[in-house]
């Protein structure tokens, strides 16, 4: 309603409300309501996106007033919640989090993945497979070849093997011939009809015969020294003919032998592969496994050391020092082709060794609890190594016999002395009721009373027997 001069109609229908006391339709309203905005979430630290969940933004009201519009309000907006995340490379999801990777398993794809698809990365390589012996050939060497490679990945949760390297053949490098063939390349064809017999071996064409050949023998070849094996290629023995061969007739038949030439090494202990020899590992890099390696491989062994960790400030300390402790140690190798640094060591956190303690704390070890024993209206000064902290009265309290801070008179009087010795303390202001009142220098001062009656000062009041207290 609304006043018109001695009359009050109802507010208008689009305009329904108003005050008590509204002189005029004007003031007449219709009640309105604003609501925030729901403001998106942000991205955590190390996640590659996040999706937002929702949150309840604030409302408030405002009036449209027929003669005009008060939109004073405004209402609160409210950030949304993160309801999930994707991590980036190298991190993991863990609730709305994206935590790295940890040391062992360093690599992620990043995306929606728990800390169990972190992994590292290794790789297979396949095998070179021996060749096989060409046909008319008794036996063959084998060349080297190249075989694939592929990674894989070990999983912090499972290993991934599923890669699978190609396996090369190696070609053939050498042959022998079977009886009645020769040695053409890697090939081994028959010998011609004029000559059709051979003795098979390392042979050419002009080795094949109609009578027959005496061959000498291939003697083993020796380990070369700082060697730990060798395996020995062929030779060809000489021959002596006494039949036609298709070369030659050679009639005074005293064959050859020869000592099979050194075809490969592994090396000792400290010695690396070169060629079919086996030197020792340079002075620099003067350690190797041995084996099937070359210079590359030798390696000088180092040791790293973690660090000494400095310890934290005590709670409620003034001062701290440190002790120390012994970090951990592990080897790596470095090698003269690479520097293998895998090994981590460990680093320690020194202990506190000694500390003093801030005022109001005493020293307990290296810990600083706080002191207990001071009363109410009182300050400590200083510190103890017990829970004995020296304190004093705060401005305007003084310590009592029975150790307590009360504000006393200051009016120059502060006791009732007794004849007795007792000394009835008097206070700035009543402790008690009812309390003994005493003027002094135009100051009333107030001596407690406790009901009963005592040894020093008894009074009655009302009916009861009270005594002053001490």
């Amino acid at each position: 309603y609304y006043a018109s001069g001695v009359t009050c109609p109802a507010c208008p229908t689009s305009y329904p409300y108003s005050d008590a006391g509204t002189t005029s339709d004007s003031y007449c309203y219709a009640s309105k309501t604003s609501t925030g905005s729901q403001l998106a979430c942000s991205t955590p630290s190390g996640c590659a996106s996040a999706t937002c969940g929702t949150c309840t933004p604030g409302t408030c009201d405002w009036r449209d007033y027929k003669s005009a519009t008060d939109t004073s309000c405004t209402p609160t907006n409210c950030t949304k919640p993160v309801a999930s995340v994707t991590a980036n490379a190298n991190r993991y999801v863990s609730g709305t989090t994206c935590p790295a990777c940890p040391t062992a398993y360093p690599s992620s794809d990043g995306g929606n993945i728990g800390e169990g698809s972190c992994y590292v990365t290794k790789t297979s390589t396949g095998s070179q497979l021996a060749c096989s012996t060409p046909s008319g050939c008794a036996s063959s060497t084998c060349g080297t070849c190249t075989p694939g490679t592929c990674d894989w990945r070990d999983y912090k949760s499972a290993t991934d093997t599923s890669c699978t390297p190609t396996n090369c053949t190696k070609p053939v490098a050498s042959v022998t011939a079977n009886a009645n063939r020769y040695v053409s390349g890697t090939t081994c064809p028959a010998c011609p009809t004029a000559y059709p017999s051979s003795d098979g071996g390392n042979i050419g064409e002009g080795s094949c015969y109609v009578t027959k050949t005496s061959t000498g023998s291939q003697l083993a070849c020796s380990t070369p020294s700082g060697c730990a094996s060798a395996t020995c290629g062929t030779c060809t023995p000489g021959t002596c003919d006494w039949r036609d061969y298709k070369s030659a007739t050679d009639t005074s038949c005293t064959p050859t032998n020869c000592t099979k030439p050194v075809a490969s090494v592994t090396a000792n202990a400290n010695r690396y592969v070169s060629g079919t020899t086996c030197p020792a590992c340079p002075t620099a890099y003067p350690s190797s496994d041995g084996g099937n390696i070359g210079e590359g491989s030798c390696y000088v062994t180092k040791t790293s050391t973690g660090s000494q960790l400095a310890c934290s400030k005590p709670a409620n300390s003034a001062t701290y020092a440190c002790g120390t402790c012994t970090p951990g140690t592990c080897d790596w190798r470095d090698y003269k082709s690479a520097t293998d640094t895998s090994c981590t060591p460990d680093d320690c956190t020194k202990p506190v060794s000694s500390v003093s303690c801030n005022t109001g704390y005493y020293k307990d070890g290296v810990v600083c609890p706080a002191c207990t024993n001071k009363p109410d209206n009182s300050y400590y000064t200083g510190t103890a190594s017990s829970n004995t902290c020296p304190w004093e009265c705060d401005d305007g309290y003084s310590v009592t016999d029975a150790g307590t801070c009360e504000s006393f008179c200051t009016s120059g009087i502060t006791h009732i002395h007794l004849s007795t010795g007792l000394k009835i303390p008097l206070y700035r202001s009543a402790r008690t009721s009812p309390a003994i009142n005493v003027l002094w220098n135009d100051t009333i001062c107030y001596g407690s009373l406790a009901v009963g009656a005592g040894s020093g000062l008894n009074v009655k009041y009302n009916g009861t027997v009270y005594h002053a207290v001490e």
